[in-house]
């Protein structure tokens, strides 16, 4: 048991992401559902988090990450008062997913950008992670999807992210 649970029992909870801390300790962030809140499409996720000192326990955070609909975060950056992150959004109603980038002081209260990095024409882009390229830009790896059910012929892809 990790200590973190699905508090909802809906079906959007997952896609972790895991960052170690400035101060050594780990923080798993993940998507749940709201309780109350219907799953997606009707209903909007939010993103939650958890801190460990060893990696294997975690004891969940207070709050919500993220909420109206921001999921599948990638921390690409955790020191000390700059924290950058990506997120997807998704809306009610199966609305194209789009990514965005965000930035926060603690990792615990994000400011996302209103203007997507990310657009698939007439699809979604989702799921993002990231590597480092060694001169301050990553190449973010993302899925995309061509149509309008999501998870549907899924496709990789990927760009240069140069943070500003």
């Amino acid at each position: 048991d990790t200590g973190i649970s699905n508090t909802s029992g809906g079906r959007a909870w997952g896609v972790p992401d895991s960052i170690e801390l400035p101060d050594g300790r780990i923080r798993l962030y993940w998507v749940d559902t709201p309780v109350g809140s219907p799953d997606p499409p009707n209903g909007y996720e939010v993103i939650k988090s958890a801190i460990s000192s060893n990696g294997l326990i975690f004891t969940e955070e207070s709050g919500y990450r993220t909420e109206g609909g921001y999921v599948d975060p990638y921390i690409l950056v955790a020191e000390e008062g700059n924290w950058i992150g990506l997120f997807s959004l998704m809306l009610p109603h199966l609305e194209p997913m789009k990514m965005y980038i965000g930035t926060s002081t603690d990792g615990l209260t994000w400011s996302i950008e209103t203007d997507p990095i990310i657009t698939v024409s007439g699809g979604h882009a989702f799921d993002p992670t990231a590597v480092p390229l060694g001169d301050g830009s990553y190449r973010v790896y993302y899925g995309s999807i061509l149509n309008e059910e999501p998870l549907v012929d899924p496709s990789l892809k990927s760009g240069i992210l140069k943070p500003k």
